[in-house]
């Protein structure tokens, strides 16, 4: 039996995408949400994309697997707009992944290896420079709040 992610959980991943959004001025995309399936690496948000069309799709799961893989979640918040951060920077990086798919001779892992080692960098460096990145529970930016 697999945790359920609440919709108030989704809300707030919606909710952060749109902040990071904001914040890396990506707002030329039409974006929308749905609720997805855990796949079979396991991650619980995903972002798919046309970088021609400029549209994204940004998923967040309905179950989470056996509670016994989650031992952390719902943790709070942070881990939410983590997941949130790291699926808006793939879509920061959404036209270059683009282009090295479709123009250069570079297998798409190799090229999906590289997005994700310069996302790590972007979470590691970049995301804790946004003192805001966290809401507490009363709905104000703070950092002391879980939820």
């Amino acid at each position: 039996m697999g945790l359920n992610v609440t919709e108030r959980e989704f809300s707030f991943y919606r909710q952060r995408v749109l902040f990071w959004i904001d914040k890396f001025s990506l707002k030329q995309w039409q974006v929308d949400f749905r609720r997805i399936d855990i796949d079979e690496s396991g991650a619980r948000a995903n972002c798919t994309f046309s970088a021609e069309g400029m549209w994204a799709t940004f998923g967040f799961a309905i179950e989470l697997g056996p509670i016994s893989e989650w031992p952390k979640w719902p943790n709070n918040k942070a881990d939410i707009d983590a997941d949130a951060y790291h699926e808006v920077m793939e879509l920061l990086l959404a036209e270059l992944t683009t282009i090295m798919n479709s123009r250069y001779n570079i297998s798409e892992g190799c090229v999906d290896g590289a997005k994700h080692r310069v996302v790590a960098t972007l979470e590691n460096i970049v995301r804790p420079l946004f003192k805001e990145a966290i809401l507490c529970r009363d709905g104000l930016l703070c950092r002391r709040c879980d939820m």
